[in-house]
């Protein structure tokens, strides 16, 4: 037959490729469009890893968390393209039954983690490929970090919260009659209901 020719900034190689992560279970998936022979780099794709033990990945955020991981599973999905040379990309990390280690390790387990569902990162990766100015793994890492310690803070906070009620409820049996605003009143009626 008689192949249509092929349109201006078209890519004109698909490619798929499919792989396991390093031994774990954990499958890769990736197709796309590229121009091997030419003299930028251009290609677009799309992917993803199915969930996969997030020590497989351990050399790539070792160093850059506060506290080492012990457990937990990391399923990824991205998309993407190169013009030019350019780089531009979105990843969203999952990461399911996330465990920490260290010093403070078993109260974030048991305050953040163990509450807390999947933790999702959204990360853009960018840069030029021909100078290899880019780094996909401290954008995931330092996007981990800063989600653990929002989480971390709204565990703390909340844990807090529920032993200074507990506090309340020990030493003031009755700390209703105490306050006259009703709008106040009702409030804390409600909130011992609930307890």
């Amino acid at each position: 037959g008689i192949r249509r020719a092929r349109r201006a900034g078209e890519l004109p190689t698909s490619f798929a490729l499919k792989a396991n992560a390093a031994n774990s279970g954990g499958k890769i998936s990736i197709e796309g469009k590229a121009d091997p022979l030419g003299e930028k780099i251009n290609f677009e794709f799309s992917g993803s890893m199915g969930s996969t033990p997030i020590g497989t990945f351990s050399s790539f955020y070792a160093g850059q968390l506060p506290f080492p991981v012990t457990a937990g599973s990391i399923a990824v999905s991205s998309r993407g393209k190169a013009k030019n040379d350019i780089l531009s990309s979105s990843h969203r990390a999952t990461i399911f039954g996330l465990r920490v280690g260290g010093r403070d390790g078993p109260l974030i387990n048991r305050y953040v983690l163990s509450q807390a569902g999947p933790i999702a990162i959204d990360a853009s990766v960018g840069g030029n490929l021909a100078s290899g100015e880019l780094s996909v793994s401290a954008a995931l890492s330092k996007g981990l970090a800063k989600e653990l310690v929002k989480l971390a803070a709204a565990g703390v906070a909340g844990k807090a919260a529920g032993m200074a009620i507990e506090r309340i409820k020990t030493h003031a049996p009755s700390p209703v009659k105490a306050i006259p605003s009703s709008p106040v009143k009702r409030g804390i009626e409600n909130l011992m209901k609930r307890r």
